[in-house]
């Protein structure tokens, strides 16, 4: 026979002596909770890394397709630096710095752009495993009520 925990309480004046839950449950529970946040704990380590792997391989997926486009239509590209390099030689009369950081601007603005569009495809990737996820739990056995009414 188990050890059983108890407490006594006074409930409107009178001494009222409840059990609770065997203490092996009582370890087993504490064990198994420990248990949950621990792979709890690697799971989202694991898919976090996952995520930010998968979102630094496509913005540079991204950046490469808009280093195509841009390269295609050179004359809007060439337009934008050349509104930029407007923009900087009205702060400071050095053309050939204004032209460098007008290209640095437009790299800049393409990679803003890839990451965005590798947030949207991780974003998109991550629905579609919630929603293949759904019918699975269905198959998640149902709990005992009284076990967790006697843990908590």
């Amino acid at each position: 026979m188990h050890p059983l925990a108890a407490v006594l309480q006074i409930h409107e004046g009178e001494v009222v002596f409840r059990e609770l839950a065997p203490l092996d449950a009582i370890r087993d529970a504490a064990d198994a909770s420990s248990l949950t946040n621990v792979f709890r704990n690697l799971g989202g380590s694991i898919g976090i890394a996952m995520l930010a792997t998968m979102t630094q391989s496509r913005e540079q997926v991204h950046f490469a397709a808009l280093t195509e486009r841009v390269s295609a239509n050179a004359g809007r590209a060439a337009e934008r630096i050349e509104q930029m390099t407007g923009l900087f030689l009205s702060r400071s009369p050095d053309l050939a710095g204004a032209e460098t950081k007008a290209t640095a601007m437009l790299a800049g603005q393409m990679h803003q752009q890839a990451l965005v569009l590798a947030y949207v495809d991780a974003f998109n990737m991550l629905g579609v495993l919630m929603l293949l996820s759904l019918p699975l739990v269905l198959l998640l056995p149902k709990g005992s009520r009284s076990m967790a009414a006697a843990i908590h």
